[in-house]
């Protein structure tokens, strides 16, 4: 597919997807931010990270977007949790002629149970949306996200 920084003329939207991070850590390692930006430099146009079980930051890098973690949306693992905060994250594509001509980000923050007590298995959009909006912001790198879309 990707071979020496090149794309296949066929693909439309490259999107590559990590498990990676330390678990229970917001932020993300060095190691992880070079392993994703030389995806992108090499033909990737979307980077989503999985695997600390807790949200992790945005970051924009070259007009494309790396989200270093999604948090758990359902995990069946744990029946009281760390951190119940969680999203989905919508990448929107304009393409023309099989290229991407623009993009943009769509957060909706969620939380992975609907109970305040126990997991129950049921992710929810959160009501507390703007908390982890900020929440994100804060972990992001050259990306700050406004819920005006």
């Amino acid at each position: 597919m990707l071979s020496g920084g090149s794309r296949s003329q066929d693909l439309d939207v490259v999107i590559a997807n990590f498990h990676w991070g330390e678990m229970r850590t917001y932020n993300h390692t060095k190691t992880q931010e070079r392993i994703a930006k030389y995806a992108i430099d090499n033909g990737v146009d979307l980077v989503i990270g999985h695997h600390s079980h807790v949200l992790g930051g945005i970051e924009k890098y070259k007009d494309k977007y790396i989200a270093y973690s999604l948090g758990n949306f359902v995990y069946g693992g744990i029946y009281y949790p760390y951190d119940a905060d969680t999203m989905i994250f919508r990448m929107h594509y304009k393409l023309k002629n099989n290229k991407i001509e623009s993009s943009f980000v769509e957060i909706v923050p969620c939380s992975m149970t609907s109970s305040m007590v126990i997991n129950d298995y049921r992710p929810i959009p959160s009501s507390e949306k703007q908390r982890i909006i900020d929440i994100i912001n804060k972990i992001s790198i050259n990306f700050i996200y406004e819920n005006d879309k």
